[in-house]
């Protein structure tokens, strides 16, 4: 109780309230400053829940725009759909894994939503009714290659994070005045030259795919953070152009052994590199680098991993400086 009287709320213990059915009042504690996320389990419990339990729960969270609504359905032979969604108009991030549902059309009950994670089976199924989340920033989605051209109609997106996506080029992204985030898993792009035109590009990757032509990338002027990584590349693009690239991730890239072209971002402060085939002293040239400020080696054993440190006198980041560095320019690029 404060001073004035008033009841005060006791802080949430976890950042993720988990759920199944039923779900009763006495399930929803005080929402405290560590609680993200509400989950919930749509098929663990003894059903599945029903409207006045989703109503409950979108009075719940209405105060507490900074939740994220994590829905999972996970019985392959109970058909569902996103009509439950009705009462969660104010709902600004959603997370849904698991089964297809039979239609995405139930989004359209949560038109101020600014952050969709679609984690599916990937069956197909129309995603016309994004065009009716202008508000939407921040999108990770998975599969729906065919469905994507959509998302050129989108103009407040900002972040995009594709898995297993399959297309000729980037075009049905159009163009993404906005977009600051691109992330690329799995799949496969085969024509990158859009890149350089998306003007505010800042944080790039590109990871377990086959490569298109990179080249693309050193026209990427405004790029901040650029991550390739799990793939064949024997040459790693030209960075010589990207003066305000500052973090810079080469990752089991099969067949790569010249690290010059890293050597060569004029501003680069943070270095990481992980391969089982390098050997230390592939890291000489990034010796005497006017910027470098910190490595992150991961090589074949820890013996091998240490000698860039000691060759180089460039320390680890241990305190993960610019780590925190990249998520703040993440977190201001989605502006959710």
């Amino acid at each position: 109780m404060s001073d004035t009287g008033v009841p005060q709320s006791t802080p949430a213990l976890t950042r993720g309230l988990v759920l199944e059915a039923p779900i009763t009042p006495e399930d929803l504690p005080p929402v405290g400053p560590p609680l993200q996320t509400v989950v919930v389990n749509a098929d663990y419990g003894r059903r599945r829940p029903r409207p006045h339990e989703w109503e409950l729960l979108a009075d719940y969270m209405r105060p507490h725009p900074h939740l994220e609504l994590e829905v999972r359905f996970t019985n392959k032979k109970k058909p569902w759909d996103l009509e439950f969604l009705a009462p969660f108009g104010h709902l600004r991030k959603l997370w849904i894994e698991g089964i297809t549902p039979e239609s995405m059309d139930g989004l359209r009950h949560v038109p101020q939503l600014r952050s969709l994670i679609l984690f599916d089976e990937d069956k197909r199924r129309s995603l016309d009714v994004l065009s009716q989340l202008t508000e939407l920033r921040s999108l990770v989605i998975a599969g729906h290659s065919r469905e994507l051209d959509v998302l050129a109609t989108l103009p407040n997106l900002r972040s995009v994070s594709l898995r297993g996506v399959k297309r000729d080029n980037l075009e049905f992204l159009g163009d993404a005045p906005r977009l600051g985030t691109l992330d690329l898993n799995y799949g496969r792009i085969d024509d990158l030259s859009a890149l350089p035109a998306f003007p505010n590009l800042q944080i790039f990757g590109m990871n377990y795919t086959k490569p298109a032509d990179l080249t693309p990338i050193s026209s990427c002027v405004r790029l901040v953070q650029l991550t390739l990584g799990h793939m064949p590349l024997s040459v790693f693009p030209d960075l010589s152009t990207l003066t305000e690239l500052i973090a810079v991730e080469a990752i089991e890239l099969k067949g790569l052994e010249d690290l010059s072209p890293l050597a060569g971002a004029p501003n680069v402060r943070h270095i990481t590199v992980a391969s089982r085939t390098l050997h230390p002293d592939a890291f000489a040239v990034l010796a005497n680098h006017p910027t470098l400020e910190y490595l992150s080696v991961s090589l074949k054993n820890d013996t091998l991993s240490r000698q860039p440190y000691a060759t180089l006198g460039i320390p680890h980041d241990v305190n993960h400086h610019y780590d925190k560095i990249l998520a703040e320019l993440a977190h201001q690029i989605d502006d959710i």
